[in-house]
């Protein structure tokens, strides 16, 4: 059974037979089933098709099916394409959304937004909270993916609101046209975000994580701590992590890769607030929801006689 790649750029399947490197680079596959980075190859009397770099995927069940023969003398189609490269790739996506344009040595792909607050605490309502255990927890947290997925989505909506419409000063053919247009690309968008989620809140991704959830730190500090000086420490993870699902549903996959796809410098609004949910509280239940200790079965007790 082959495996089924999906695009980050578009959210759609993959095939193999009309990819080549540029389409390993410009459209970021990953595995359908375990979400892991994915290499063009072929086998000695086959065409063209996806495998999991070595090492990636292990328990995936697409790899686990697949027959000894295949991967016994496979030929990489390019020898450019490396698991560094593709996490590269991808960390410079989040440094063109967060500063509008691409730069040189980003602060994401270089990998110094971790390097900057190792090691480095905050104050909450109740205490301290380290990054360090902060990780620890999130990585835990991250585990529920439907919920993350749910708040990618929330956030993903808000982005576009059916309000600006009516102030289109088109005729109405032309707003019509408009109007779909939008939608296609929301729906595009939205399928990027969930992809995109998928990815980095996968098993094997936690160096690209905690890029993400060190900016996130380094906002709250610089930003966000007057607005959010109550929260706990239990409850800063949770903020953390939902903080870093709204930068993933905030970027624009889709125009920033289609930009680079066709060798363009992508341009966009610089991200610098993050478009929480309105829908917080009911975050914080699922994550912060006590756990209620086992109680014994209680059996029949015998009567006592008179």
């Amino acid at each position: 059974m082959p495996v089924a790649a999906i695009s980050l750029r578009t959210g759609l399947e993959l095939p193999a037979a009309i990819a080549d490197f540029d389409t390993y680079i410009d459209e970021l596959p990953r595995c359908s089933k375990c979400f892991g980075e994915l290499c063009l190859a072929k086998g000695e009397k086959m065409p063209p098709y996806w495998r999991h770099f070595p090492g990636v995927g292990n328990e995936c069940p697409d790899k686990s099916e697949i027959s000894g023969v295949i991967y016994s003398h496979p030929k990489t189609l390019d020898r450019k394409q490396t698991l560094a490269l593709f996490k590269k790739r991808f960390l410079e996506i989040l440094d063109i959304a967060i500063n509008g344009t691409l730069t040189i040595d980003g602060l994401f792909a270089t990998r110094q937004l971790s390097e900057q607050i190792k090691g480095s605490s905050v104050q909450c309502s109740n205490g301290i909270a380290h990054f360090n255990d902060c990780l620890l927890e999130i990585d835990r947290l991250r585990k529920n993916l439907d919920c993350i997925l749910a708040v990618a989505s929330s956030c993903a909506k808000n982005l576009y609101s059916n309000d600006s419409i009516n102030e289109w000063k088109v005729p109405e053919a032309e707003k019509i046209q408009m109007l779909e247009i939008t939608i296609a690309y929301k729906q595009t968008h939205e399928r990027c975000v969930d992809e995109a989620c998928k990815y980095i809140y996968s098993n094997g991704r936690q160096d690209l994580l905690k890029e993400l959830v060190a900016f996130a730190w380094l906002e709250y500090n610089s930003k966000l701590k007057n607005t959010y000086n109550q929260l706990k420490v239990r409850e800063f993870p949770v903020w953390l992590l939902t903080a870093t699902t709204s930068i993933l549903a905030a970027v624009p996959w889709y125009r920033i890769m289609t930009a680079l796809l066709e060798e363009k410098e992508p341009h966009t609004q610089p991200l610098s607030i993050f478009a929480l949910p309105n829908n917080l509280d009911i975050i914080f239940e699922v994550f912060l929801s006590p756990k209620k200790p086992p109680t014994k079965p209680q059996g029949f007790m015998p009567k006592k006689s008179n």
